[in-house]
């Protein structure tokens, strides 16, 4: 635990201890000084403390911010290859060894920026599947039923 606690966070930059609020036996007994911080008195302690973490805090959210919007999926357009995510819908398939993205697959409509409707095959019908569960299909392969 004090591993997990005391290592930096890859989204927020600093550890889960320096995000926290000093512990009610420091409030108590108090902290050692320390020689970068000199304050005066314990009003001064408190005040450097408070700026200390809402800075901390606006790092973080700034980090995490960014690293969300770097990983949003890009919309897919409409009659694009794709992947998609899903386990095996057989029972005679083992669903931990079977490979998790099928495909390639059609992109047929678009019921918003989320949300496309996809075509597994040939006679399937088009089924909705969020962009999570989506992929550009990169492959080589392309099977005949797949005209594009």
């Amino acid at each position: 635990m004090l591993a997990c606690r005391s290592s930096t966070n890859a989204s927020t930059g600093v550890t889960p201890n320096k995000m926290e609020i000093i512990l009610p036996l420091q409030a108590n007994i108090g902290l050692p000084p320390d020689p970068d911080k000199a304050c005066g008195s314990y009003s001064e302690y408190v005040s450097a403390l408070h700026n200390e973490l809402e800075t901390i805090h606006k790092m973080a959210q700034k980090r995490n911010i960014r690293s969300v919007t770097m990983t949003l999926p890009p919309s897919v357009a409409l009659s694009s290859k794709v992947m998609r995510f899903g386990y095996s819908t057989t029972e005679s398939e083992s669903g931990k060894l079977s490979p998790q993205w099928k495909g390639p697959c059609l992109v047929t409509g678009k019921i918003d920026d989320l949300e496309y409707f996809v075509k597994t095959s040939q006679r399937s019908l088009a089924r909705p599947f969020h962009i999570d569960r989506l992929r550009l299909y990169r492959g080589s392969h392309k099977p005949a039923w797949l005209k594009i």
